[in-house]
């Protein structure tokens, strides 16, 4: 999961037998078939997770996810390397194992992904969409104005596009520092990226003071 986009990296397919209708020994006997075949499979599962993402730079966590107790069984069966399961964000259900359950565990996790850069996008537009249609006087948009109201102090919070360039963004970050302003960057990928360079250029400015202030002040 990377911003707004996921893909599949690896698949791991195995087949485990469900409910077994015969009773007395054969049920025991099965039963205790089926948990060794649902050991394997884990042991499988962890070793191409721990393939894939030992070796991924910058991986801020995982999801686990699964129907039932198939979740927790999988990380009590101990095959996934301690330094990704002490990356495991969560553990939540899924419905299965394709795209819906995907889709349905990214959802389930919301919560504790409140650092995903999705998540915290969206969460960053909807202040910004909120300031534009009930505060838009303690709003401007626009690189002059942005940076106008940097200069003077009167900004509470700057957000801008990633789609701007590093050095851009790096500028706008540092000149932030140096005025006690603080900058969100809205990541390539997600729709809140495109939305903040279709209707406000990339670049906005929350405001402490209303903007015609800043107006009057700089005339």
């Amino acid at each position: 999961l990377r911003g707004g986009q996921w893909e599949v990296i690896r698949t791991v397919q195995f087949f485990v037998p469900g409910k077994h209708s015969a009773g007395g020994q054969s049920a025991n006997r099965y039963k205790r078939q089926t948990a060794h075949l649902a050991e394997v499979f884990y042991k499988m599962v962890a070793e191409e997770v721990n393939r894939v993402y030992l070796s991924m730079p910058g991986l801020k966590g995982l999801i686990v996810a699964g129907p039932g107790p198939t979740k927790e069984d999988f990380l009590e069966a101990g095959g996934l390397d301690y330094r990704l399961k002490d990356k495991v964000l969560a553990v939540v259900s899924a419905c299965c194992a394709n795209e819906y359950g995907v889709i349905e565990a990214i959802r389930n996790a919301e919560e504790q992904l409140k650092e995903n850069e999705y998540v915290k996008a969206k969460e960053i537009m909807d202040r910004v969409m909120y300031y534009a249609v009930k505060k838009s006087e303690y709003m401007v948009y626009g690189r002059d104005k942005v940076m106008k109201a940097m200069e003077m102090g009167a900004a509470e919070l700057v957000v801008v596009a990633e789609e701007l360039g590093e050095d851009e963004v790096l500028d706008l970050v540092m000149r932030g520092d140096s005025k006690g302003v603080k900058v969100e960057v809205v990541p390539r990928g997600v729709e809140e990226g495109k939305t903040l360079l279709q209707a406000f250029g990339g670049y906005v400015a929350l405001l402490r003071t209303p903007a015609w202030i800043l107006e009057q002040q700089a005339q």
